[in-house]
């Protein structure tokens, strides 16, 4: 019995090691540090979007289920329809950036619909202080296509690609399956980073960095399972790019699911002879998770 519930603490101390401690909010930590510092910057994240493109409320719509749902990273969102860009939405009063990374979802249709004060914004302000990320056809318009590197976006359908080592890529395996419709672009001044296997990087880019800025031409988020493709596996390592440092994600609880499948005693367990805990055993695995702050 005690073999068996040692065994049981130990699991569970393993699973919280894993996800992490406890913590007030999401922050930055400049990765050269092994200490916190005495202050951290604060981790949010923007995502603009614009309501006549389709495309663009569905990515969005993914990128706030995957950061937010999902990794628990707090994202706000801003339909640049409606709302002008301002540095008041991306600046604090000290000119420090309110976001460690933006989304320019709202070109991804490659349409112009920012104004010129708000390109010269994004170009002068944002570019090299903060990560910018977009997608698909938004290099088709001139001033991404300088921000990103790249240029000519165009529908492919792409079985296979080849990844290049880095950090921006180290979650994806070196020849990862696409199988299906993406956007290729050719480059201009940014590196491949991820590339069509049928083609040279420099006309079949998919992913594409330049700086600290990436545009990407998959299009997982438009599919029935958004998270069943590379780009998943990409972002992973995407937060990477932020100029502060690697990102520690401190999330103000811990959870651990356990599924117990059966109870002690019942016909079938009977039936078949499996070991289960006895009623004892039980009740001091149960002690034993919430002595660990698990609510049972």
């Amino acid at each position: 019995m005690l073999r068996r519930i040692l065994a049981a603490e130990l699991t569970l101390m393993l699973a919280l090691a894993i996800l992490g401690g406890f913590g007030e909010d999401l922050s930055i930590y400049p990765v050269s540090s092994g200490e916190d510092p005495p202050q951290s910057i604060s981790m949010r994240i923007l995502v603009l979007y614009d309501d006549r493109s389709r495309d663009s409320v569905i990515f969005s719509r993914y990128i706030t289920w995957l950061l937010n749902t999902m990794w628990r990273i707090p994202v706000d969102v801003i339909n640049t329809h409606d709302v002008k860009l301002s540095e008041e939405i991306f600046f604090e009063e000290d000119s420090k950036p309110r976001y460690a990374m933006i989304f320019l979802g709202n070109i991804i249709d490659g349409e112009y619909r920012l104004s010129k004060s708000e390109w010269s914004l994004i170009k002068d302000r944002l570019n090299g202080k903060v990560p910018l990320v977009t997608c698909l056809y938004a290099v088709q318009i001139e001033e991404a296509a300088e921000l990103f590197g790249c240029e000519a976006p165009k529908h492919k359908d792409v079985r296979t690609a080849h990844a290049k080592p880095d950090p921006v890529t180290e979650a994806v395996l070196r020849t990862l399956s696409v199988g299906g419709e993406a956007v290729i672009s050719k480059l201009r001044d940014g590196e491949a980073l991820i590339w069509d296997s049928q083609l040279e990087p420099r006309s079949g880019a998919l992913l594409v960095r330049k700086g600290i800025n990436v545009w990407f031409g998959f299009r997982d988020f438009l599919r029935g399972t958004p998270s069943n493709g590379p780009l998943t596996m990409v972002f992973c390592s995407l937060l990477r790019l932020i100029p502060q440092g690697f990102v520690r994600l401190e999330i103000p609880y811990t959870f651990i699911a356990l599924r117990i499948d059966d109870i002690p005693y019942t016909t079938e367990s009977w039936f078949h002879s499996w070991e289960y805990f006895t009623a004892d055993e039980w009740l001091e695995f149960f002690k034993t998770l919430k002595r660990h702050g698990a609510k049972c």
